[in-house]
């Protein structure tokens, strides 16, 4: 799911469900709509410590904290016959702390 986000390698549209959870498994969310349609919802969130093991150590590490997050979401629209109708949205987002 990650890599279509960043390439834009999104299902297309008239894509059944059985093809769409195919490609990316499946769905994090499920939410059925008045009219038989569903929105699904895909999630990938990683968060690391680019600087290993050293900065776990309790004293050092209180000074020294830093994360590097990255989160990734698709949301598809379905149709009341499990058809793809539109990417409803995807989006991107990375945040460092320290």
């Amino acid at each position: 799911m990650k890599q279509a986000v960043l390439s834009g390698d999104y299902p297309a549209k008239g894509m059944t469900k059985d093809q769409v959870r195919a490609r990316f498994g499946s769905p994090n969310l499920v939410q059925r709509r008045e009219g038989g349609g569903e929105l699904w919802v895909y999630s990938y969130v990683s968060t690391q410590n680019p600087y290993g093991p050293l900065f776990r150590i309790p004293v050092i590490g209180l000074f020294f904290i830093k994360y590097e997050t990255e989160s990734y979401s698709l949301t598809l629209l379905f149709d009341e016959n499990g058809r793809v109708v539109r990417p409803a949205s995807s989006g991107e987002t990375h945040l460092d702390t320290q």
